[in-house]
């Protein structure tokens, strides 16, 4: 028999080395299955899709519409936040420099 570790002396050794033999068990099997479903199931619902996207043509294009809008409006509500947030940090820093009340004599 030929070892495919050219330094071990024994059989034994080469067990030793050698990563553990697959077992296939049961509980492989039903993930296996499992996962199979799943891509049967994705599949599936992708053909639907492709069909619902011939046969409602401006439904689609009014859904993308839709979050081209959102996603404007989205944009300009975080401008609007962060302007703000600057501001409020802005005005913050304005009353910390400005520690002297008016009856300071400095």
């Amino acid at each position: 028999m030929e070892m495919k570790f050219p330094e071990v002396m024994t059989r034994e050794w080469t067990w030793q080395l050698a990563p553990p033999s697959r077992v296939v068990t049961e509980e492989d099997r039903c993930r296996n299955r499992r996962l199979e479903r799943r891509l049967d199931i994705t599949e599936l619902d992708k053909h639907a899709m492709a069909k619902w996207h011939q046969q409602f043509l401006q439904d689609v294009l009014d859904e993308r519409a839709f979050f081209v809008q959102r996603r404007v409006e989205q944009a300009a509500y975080r401008e609007d936040r962060c302007t703000r947030k600057q501001a409020a940090f802005f005005s913050m820093e304005l009353k910390e420099a400005a520690t002297w009340s008016s009856d300071d004599e400095r």
